[in-house]
């Protein structure tokens, strides 16, 4: 089955490393993950699961379900615009 689902995460901060602000100085990088069983279904494709993950090689074609799913990769963009790259939080002081 080929659905498309936005997850949201919430994810509490106590605290910023520093008071610098703006690109180059992000306080955290976070990963996310998907358990699928631990929702109560099978995970029938694990290699998913995981944000930030490269794209496969463009031309590549994801073989579950007989290549009918493209994965994109999910994260930051790359300087070309692909995906995969680092997620980074930049933690504002009040």
């Amino acid at each position: 089955m080929k659905h498309r689902l936005r997850v949201a995460f919430d994810v509490s901060i106590a605290c910023a490393s520093d008071d610098a602000r703006g690109k180059g100085h992000e306080d955290y990088a976070v990963t996310a993950r998907v358990d699928h069983q631990a929702l109560g279904g099978a995970d029938a494709h694990p290699a998913d699961d995981v944000c930030p993950r490269a794209a496969a090689l463009q031309g590549d074609v994801e073989p579950f379900l007989g290549g009918a799913i493209v994965d994109k990769g999910c994260g930051g963009r790359y300087a070309d615009r692909s995906l995969g790259g680092r997620i980074l939080l930049d933690v504002a002081v009040n």
